[in-house]
């Protein structure tokens, strides 16, 4: 991303919001995605236009105006004949594609919550606006690493299930994971690997989905 580019962002921003600010982390973060896709600095200003046209003006933030921005990145594409276009056109379907797999995701934990009462369905609910949540942060480029943030929802979320989970039933996926481990061959420390097979466990004992992205569809 050249200065240029960052430039002109940030002077559209000051002109949107009516007063003077510098680019936070996550403003510099979204411009670097579309520079990165090849977006010329004019769409982006355009979008940014678009966005504080109408808006009062103690709004703050390039986050307000990432909707404005990708539709005006969408416009800009449709008019494109070839060249140039590409990586563009890749990152919007890539994050389509996120967008879809983390509904079909959170449609599978609410056919899993349905089954259950509180208080694990107590938990799958957050576990659920958590998942809504990210989702809602990919729909408006502001998520740079969705799979690195839902490892970190699943790993909330299984000492979350583990803290509701019968003693009778913790007891029992520990011994199986105990079992794989030493048929592995595995440390008795190795933490991580206990983690996930944990969860496994977790997920057989109650029926629910890996908490993965699966693009185009799958289970």
């Amino acid at each position: 991303m050249t200065g240029e580019f960052l430039a002109a962002v940030e002077q559209a921003l000051l002109a949107g919001t009516g007063r003077g600010l510098m680019l936070s982390a996550m403003d510099v973060q979204l411009a670097r995605r579309w520079a990165r896709a090849g977006v010329p600095a004019a769409v982006v200003v355009a979008g940014i236009e678009r966005a504080f046209a109408h808006k009062p003006r103690t709004t703050r933030g390039l986050a307000y105006a990432a909707p404005a921005v990708e539709e005006a990145i969408r416009a800009w594409q449709a008019l494109q004949v070839g060249g140039g276009t590409d990586d563009a056109a890749a990152v919007v379907e890539a994050d389509a594609e996120v967008v879809e797999a983390l509904g079909r995701l959170m449609n599978r934990l609410v056919d899993a919550g349905l089954r259950h009462q509180a208080p694990l369905r107590i938990v799958l609910r957050q576990v659920w606006k958590q998942l809504n949540s990210l989702k809602e942060r990919c729909e408006h480029a502001l998520e740079s690493d969705p799979v690195g943030a839902l490892e970190a929802i699943q790993r909330e979320a299984v000492v979350a299930i583990w803290a509701v989970t019968p003693a009778e039933a913790q007891a029992a996926i520990d011994t199986e994971v105990e079992m794989s481990l030493r048929r592995d061959g595995r440390p008795a420390i190795d933490d991580e690997v206990r983690a996930l097979r944990r969860w496994r466990g977790l997920r057989t004992q109650f029926g629910l989905p890996d908490l993965v992205l699966e693009m185009g569809g799958g289970w």
